[in-house]
């Protein structure tokens, strides 16, 4: 059999060897010279390492916001969330959004909502870095309702769509009917207000066209700012306090102090080598907290809903709204909500900002009152552990008695040995379901984190 020995050829067929010319090369341009082999990988690189030079300064600049624009909603509600976060897709803004959802939430949650809700709301620029600024609407109103009062006020100073955008979703979902939550048929049967509400199930669809059209007459933003005057007045600030290496934005009353002095006083029992289980030591200051803030106004009787928003920008919104007491007065109007006849404060919408840097951790969330907030914001920062695991952890209340109220069931409970220990401090109770929730939005670079607390039957929406 013949050997064959491959020949190498050149570009039109012919062998290599020796005895044939190589072809004549043609001249090449700048950019052909840069594309080629080995030098393609260089060009390559340095072009992509001048860009990635270029983002990185824009981003020391102006924040991660420039780089990586995303948003992120959590409240009580899966279409709460959702009504939020497409208002964020419509190129609106953390105060649009949170307005749209709080209107939202007046619709599928009256027992901790309505029309007529209390509450504060905080907006933090975390491109510009200044104090925060707090909306009060707890005061009531002879002829408007709260929380229309307060949220003109919100999108006077910030909103970015148009009034009716923000209102449309809300007024459509109360004529469509929103989805009853079984929060809201535990509600109905402790406060036996099944002739109210007749024939709601979990699961099944709730309409209420009377507040669809009051709604939808609300749309009319000029009338509604002619009639409302206090959008007229200047926003309040939050002072900046400093709890470790966090700035904390709180409404700058009766609470912003005494929440940051009672910081300190658990981060220093927390440091204590004596303390053998800190649930117990928590639930004894809180006691002491209790009777500290009770003298000044009324603090734990109240039920409320919150709304945590951060948007593609880096403005964040903390909003907490609540009643009375459940389903407030009880009574319908005949525009279709319920009106609440006392005034409410047990409010707390917090924003934790580290200042070690502009991309360090972010915490925008909102509590029922001191004693929540100190249980979930020493988990947060002093314990440092994952935003998802503290909100969901079991939690405990102080009762008008001064008794120590716990949570019976949910997705995680106090062992016995806890039990034992509180009983040491009274005699603790259940609390009665549904349970006061928590809602938080975190950001760590660009890193985005939500979450919706399971006691409230939520969901947290990103995009």
């Amino acid at each position: 059999m013949k050997n064959f020995k491959r020949m190498a050829t050149n570009s039109d067929g012919r062998e290599l060897n020796e005895n044939v010319p190589l072809k004549k090369t043609e001249k090449k341009t700048c950019f052909q010279y840069l594309i080629e082999g080995p030098r393609f990988i260089t060009t390559a690189f340095g072009v992509f390492s001048i860009v990635i030079t270029i983002a990185l300064l824009i981003q020391i600049y102006y924040g991660d916001f420039q780089v990586v624009p995303h948003g992120s909603v959590a409240t009580d509600s899966r279409e709460c969330s959702l009504i939020g976060t497409q208002i964020l897709k419509q190129r609106g803004n953390a105060v649009d959004s949170a307005i749209a959802s709080a209107f939202c939430l007046a619709v599928v949650n009256p027992h901790t909502s309505g029309l007529d809700a209390g509450g504060q709301m905080i907006i933090y620029n975390h491109r510009t870095r200044e104090n925060a600024k707090v909306i009060d609407f707890s005061t009531r109103f002879q002829d408007f309702p709260r929380l229309l009062v307060g949220m003109v006020k919100a999108h006077s100073y910030y909103g970015q769509l148009a009034w009716a955008k923000l209102i449309e979703p809300a007024a459509d979902l109360a004529m469509k009917g929103s989805f009853v939550s079984k929060q809201l048929q535990q509600a109905i049967k402790n406060a036996k207000l099944q002739k109210l509400f007749p024939s709601i199930q979990a699961g099944s669809k709730h309409k209420q066209k009377d507040l669809a059209n009051f709604l939808k007459t609300t749309m009319d933003l000029p009338d509604i700012y002619n009639q409302i005057k206090t959008f007229n007045q200047s926003l309040d600030e939050s002072k900046r306090r400093s709890f470790k290496n966090y700035n904390v934005f709180v409404p700058d009353d009766v609470y912003g102090d005494d929440f940051v002095t009672w910081l300190n006083k658990v981060e220093d029992l927390n440091d204590s080598e004596e303390i053998v289980d800190f649930t117990y030591v928590l639930a004894n200051l809180s006691i002491e907290l209790f009777e500290h803030t009770k003298k000044e106004r009324k603090l734990f009787g109240e039920t409320t809903t919150n709304v945590a928003v951060m948007d593609q920008n880096d403005l964040y919104v903390s909003l907490v709204m609540g009643l009375s007491e459940p389903f407030g007065s009880k009574i319908f109007t005949e525009t279709g909500y319920i009106p609440d006849l006392v005034d409410t404060s047990s409010f707390l919408p917090l924003i934790l900002i580290n200042r070690d840097f502009i991309c360090a951790k972010r915490f925008v969330l909102g509590t029922r009152n001191l004693i929540t907030a100190l249980q979930i914001v020493s988990g947060l920062i002093i314990d440092g552990d994952n935003s998802t695991v503290v909100i969901e952890k079991p939690r405990f209340d102080i009762l008008l008695n001064k008794f120590i109220g716990y949570e019976e069931y949910h997705s995680q409970t106090f062992n016995g040995d806890i039990i034992a220990d509180l009983m040491k401090l009274g005699n603790p109770t259940y609390l009665q379901e549904p349970y006061s929730s928590c809602n938080i939005v975190e950001k760590i670079s660009d890193d985005l984190n939500s979450h919706s607390d399971s006691r409230g039957g939520g969901f947290a929406s990103r995009f």
